[in-house]
């Protein structure tokens, strides 16, 4: 019987389910309240966090001449954005992530916050960029995206067409 369990070298096990269903029986309450205390926990802590929303503008660069879409929330917003003789891409986000460019951009934003209630007195610009705005250009595209991050919606257009025009008044000088 040996020589039938072994067949080129493996051997073969039994898996006992009764076994295995007499310890699930014998620990069901204990399984049931730590399957309930995990439920809950996530339920409570999907209730109180708020939801977080983007919105993003694309800027779309062609040669001499930018585009600028702002795609949030499913609207569609078309705004001009001034021809530039510059393609370089790390330029473009240098220059759009440059303090010049986002300082009034930031300091709407503040207080926009602070309107809606959040403590902004410890809020940096660099802080403020690293939570709620990012920019990067898309793989083997002409296109440059700004995205911002927040809980109010509202907010979230408000301060991309708020960036762009200022990204506009920017490129143009």
């Amino acid at each position: 019987m040996e020589k039938e369990d072994y067949i080129q070298g493996e051997t073969y096990f039994d898996i006992n389910f009764k076994k295995i269903l007499n310890i699930f029986s014998r620990n069901k309450l204990f399984i049931c309240s730590i399957s309930l205390i995990s439920t809950l926990t996530t339920l409570s802590y999907v209730q109180l966090i708020k939801p977080v929303f983007e919105g993003s503008v694309d800027i779309l660069i062609k040669k001499n001449e930018f585009y600028s879409l702002l795609d949030s929330l499913n609207s569609k917003i078309i705004v001009p954005v001034p021809k530039t003789s510059s393609l370089d891409f790390n330029s473009q986000e240098i220059i759009l992530n440059s303090p010049n460019t986002l300082l009034s951009s930031f300091n709407k934003a503040k207080k926009d916050l602070s309107d809606r209630g959040v403590d902004v007195s410890e809020l940096k610009f660099k802080d403020w960029k690293k939570k709620y705005f990012r920019t990067f250009q898309l793989p083997k595209s002409n296109i440059l995206r700004i995205v911002y991050r927040d809980t109010d919606t509202k907010s979230i257009l408000q301060n991309l067409k708020n960036i762009s025009e200022n990204y506009q008044k920017y490129s143009i000088s």
